[in-house]
């Protein structure tokens, strides 16, 4: 007989890289670039590195590129040199040096083919801000050495991937008809996008050469940012940030922000601003409204199968064998999701209190770095 089995490949993948657990002694190699093999990685790394410290990009408790695992599943990433606070600054790279929509709009060469054609680079069309992102990446990466970003863009993937680019037989692998349906769904998007983007920029010469804007080249930018781009609290603002990137493509919660010459947040106002005790009260009350809304569809549910049962005890036929079974099984599924919903909140609550004990007590663990902010992005522990 057929045994259904639940399984997550994101959950196998996470263990094979053991994503939230500390790397165990032999299972990174943090001078792998020292290996003669990689001399022209290593070169380019090198050079990205000095035009970090000559821009003032700090990142003083972390470094990049370690190899992490063994066997065939090495693969490139971050380490902590040593142990980071809660809400502690780990990076912080200045705002002249990072991509983004805004700095696309400021740029003077640009200006005018921006303004020109509102129908594809406009805030009010669907990819209008991804179409002035592209844009201004394909014409930086056109300048080579004479763009600001030439360092970052040479750290890039040579060949970075995208679901879109799975064939039928990978997405089969997978068993989940969504994914293969949102994989078809993103190329009709690539494909629109290019169409749209080509059909403006192909008329100015003197910024873009036919080669720098092939489909191949837009295509490799399009999957970079929509693997690396943050979103902003910048209103309208999309960004790549030189080695916050390495970090922005796991499936991990990273928190950054943008902070002004005195380290207050561009997207949220002073005034705006709860407490923690008001955010906790806030989330609680959210938390009760769905568990009361959760309960309550379970009862009736519940209610509804007793009294199915009643009308077929007393010769009414209500429900065919199938339907029966789907709703014994959406009952189960629900009592399950509240029971593990549950386990986690108090998982969540034990966490959270053991947090305040140690902030109050002092502990190693809960401290600030110190960094002043000085209107750039800085990247925190969450």
């Amino acid at each position: 007989m057929d045994i259904k089995t639940q399984f997550s490949f994101l959950k196998l993948f996470n263990t094979i890289k053991g994503v939230a657990k500390p790397a165990k002694s032999g299972e990174f190699d943090e001078h792998w670039l020292n290996d003669p093999k990689v001399r022209k990685t290593k070169e380019r790394y090198d050079r990205f590195f000095a035009w970090c410290d000559a821009n003032g990009i700090e990142h003083p408790k972390i470094k990049y590129p370690v190899l992490f695992g063994t066997g065939d599943n090495r693969y490139p990433g971050c380490m902590a040199l040593e142990d980071i606070g809660r809400n502690e600054v780990f990076i912080k790279v200045p705002s002249r040096l990072i991509v983004s929509t805004q700095a696309a709009m400021l740029c003077e060469p640009l200006q005018q083919m921006f303004y020109d054609h509102p129908q594809t680079f406009g805030k009010h069309v669907s990819l209008g801000e991804d179409n002035v992102l592209d844009a201004y990446i394909l014409y930086q990466m056109a300048l080579g050495e004479r763009s600001i970003h030439y360092e970052m863009f040479r750290t890039w993937p040579e060949e970075p991937d995208i679901l879109m680019n799975w064939d039928d037989e990978d997405l089969e692998f997978l068993q989940d008809p969504t994914l293969a349906e949102d994989a078809e769904k993103g190329q009709d998007e690539f494909f629109t996008q290019w169409e749209h983007l080509y059909s403006v920029l192909r008329n100015y010469k003197d910024l873009y050469r036919e080669q720098d804007i092939t489909m191949n080249k837009f295509k490799y930018v399009y999957i970079v940012t929509t693997n690396r781009a943050f979103s902003s609290n910048w209103p309208g603002v999309s960004l790549m940030v030189p080695y916050a990137d390495f970090l922005n493509h796991e499936n991990v919660d990273t928190c950054f922000d943008c902070v002004d010459e005195a380290g207050k947040s561009l997207g949220i106002k002073e005034e705006e601003k709860k407490s923690e005790a008001e955010r906790e009260e806030d989330r609680k009350s959210s938390q009760s409204k769905r568990d009361f809304l959760n309960t309550m569809n379970m009862d009736l549910l519940e209610l509804e199968t007793k009294l199915r049962g009643k009308m077929e005890e007393q010769g009414h036929q209500t429900q065919t064998v199938q339907e029966k079974q789907d709703q014994a099984v959406s009952l189960k599924l629900m009592q399950m999701s509240m029971s593990s919903q549950n386990d986690v909140r108090e998982e969540e609550t034990k966490v959270e209190e053991q947090r305040k004990k140690e902030t109050e007590t002092g502990e190693a663990g809960y401290y600030s770095s110190g960094l002043e902010s000085d209107n750039d992005l800085d990247l925190l522990v969450e």
